[in-house]
């Protein structure tokens, strides 16, 4: 969470709630600690809406009302703008794409590559998707008996390779451990930052940690850099993301993307595209072990939809129970757990005043659990996503992927790879949790367990 110096919010006649934290430091020790625990305390402590204050004179509001987030996210979206020091932030690893633009800007890189990620263009890589998990499930084997292993760092080699695959039609198998320690380490170091208002201004200092986090850059720099060259010498269309973002074209200006907006859009859809479906898969391997019955449900689906074969395209309508088996613990385990905007001005959100320049966090970790929208919050049912489980339930009390205009362009690619993921190894493996203590949950760029996940594969 960052933070910089506004106005004061005037409430009028009512004082918006909030903690005060410490007398120097505010809230910040709380926040940097884990802001998990912190957001579902100040949402039922403090309500709805609440005022965090965090150094003197620094503040925001925080926000866990789906109701408020409809507000912001989707009818104010042109009133409130992604949040401008926490995006700087993030706009030092993946620069500035259509994740971190705001306003004009935005509109025009969106307009761009949105056709990139047209739901009938991403039906092609449901191959890759199966093959990948494959090649994965046979590594597993030749293993032999293994006591244990992190399905945490499996899950995220292989939405890795799928990701680098299909986005960039390469495949980094003998790269994968230096790449994908690349990315971990940068967005690691960036969870770090976020944490600390100061980051982004001592960003230039040669710290260990801004060193490490520039070495991490630099690999995944050169390595996308390289793959722009080649591609743009050898004149190759194979029909994946990077094609389209090199033949993509504004139809006013003719204008295409430099080789540093192709560099900036690229980290964007890799960290996007393969970090936020390696930490569903992991929760949802974890959940399903400590809960039998939803894995007898499961296994049942699977049994009576692909009776023992490979998953297609045409079999993920008649998958309900995997999508939300994955559904429920993202709801849990939300990969967006704050998402930041800034008022550029003026408003009122039940009954308070906001001013412009106020710094607004929208809390869907504290929603997805709170007991006032979901029945036994902390319980893992995936029938909660069912139709009749989701009657009168509002459509922005669960926010996996954001909402609104800038609502995430990979939603598509992300839920056909996590139901074709899930159907391929559930149908050969039963995993087994194999840690001697509670799973800790962590914030980094997405929610992560805590020293990873230790599981034992059961073949079926």
């Amino acid at each position: 969470m960052s933070v910089q110096e506004m106005p004061k919010v005037r409430t009028g006649n009512r004082k918006l709630p909030g903690p005060r934290g410490s007398l120097v430091l505010g809230c910040l020790p709380e926040i940097q600690k884990n802001i998990l625990p912190f957001v579902e305390r100040v949402a039922r402590d403090y309500g709805d809406i609440a005022r965090i204050r965090l150094l003197p004179g620094f503040h925001c509001v925080m926000l866990s009302n789906p109701d408020h987030y409809r507000q912001v996210l989707v009818k104010g979206s042109d009133k409130y703008i992604k949040e401008l020091t926490h995006f700087d932030i993030l706009s030092l690893l993946i620069g500035k794409g259509v994740i971190t633009l705001n306003r004009e800007p935005w509109r025009e890189r969106r307009k761009l590559i949105q056709p990139a990620f047209h739901r009938q263009l991403l039906s092609g890589f449901a191959d890759i998707m199966t093959k990948a998990t494959g090649e994965m499930l046979a590594r597993w084997r030749e293993r032999g008996p293994d006591p244990s292993f992190d399905i945490e760092r499996e899950m995220t080699d292989l939405t890795l390779t799928i990701a680098t695959r299909s986005f960039l039609s390469v495949d980094f198998s003998g790269e994968l451990e230096v790449v994908g320690r690349a990315f971990a380490e940068a967005t690691q170091l960036m969870a770090k930052r976020w944490a600390n208002p100061l980051s982004y201004r001592l960003s230039n200092l040669p710290t260990p940690d801004n060193r490490a986090f520039n070495a991490a850059v630099k690999t995944l720099d050169d390595l996308v850099y390289r793959i722009i060259a080649e591609r743009r010498r050898s004149n190759n269309e194979p029909g994946d993301i990077l094609s389209m973002l090199l033949t993509a074209r504004d139809e006013e200006t003719g204008r295409t993307l430099t080789d540093r907006e192709l560099r900036d859009e690229i980290m964007a859809v890799m960290i996007a595209g393969h970090e936020t479906s390696s930490a569903a898969l992991t929760w949802t391997w974890y959940l399903l072990s400590q809960n039998p019955e939803a894995e007898r449900k499961l296994l049942a689906e699977l049994a009576t939809v692909l009776g023992g074969r490979l998953p297609k395209l045409e079999d993920l309508p008649n998958l309900k129970f995997t999508r939300w088996a994955f559904e429920e613990a993202m709801r849990l385990y939300p990969p967006g757990y704050i998402l930041g905007r800034r008022a550029m001005s003026d408003d009122v959100i039940d009954g308070y005043h906001i001013p412009a320049g106020t710094a607004v966090y929208l809390a869907p970790y504290a929603t997805h659990r709170s007991a006032a929208i979901w029945k036994d919050p902390l319980t893992y049912d995936p029938e909660r996503f069912s139709e009749a489980g989701s009657i009168d339930r509002p459509q922005t009390a669960f926010l996996p992927f954001g909402a609104g205009p800038r609502v995430c362009m990979g939603v598509a690619f992300a839920q056909m790879e996590l139901q074709l993921v899930i159907a391929t190894v559930a149908q050969q493996v039963r995993l087994a949790f194999a840690g001697n203590a509670p799973v800790e949950p962590v914030p980094v760029f997405t929610i992560r367990p805590k020293g990873g996940m230790p599981m034992r594969a059961m073949w079926r």
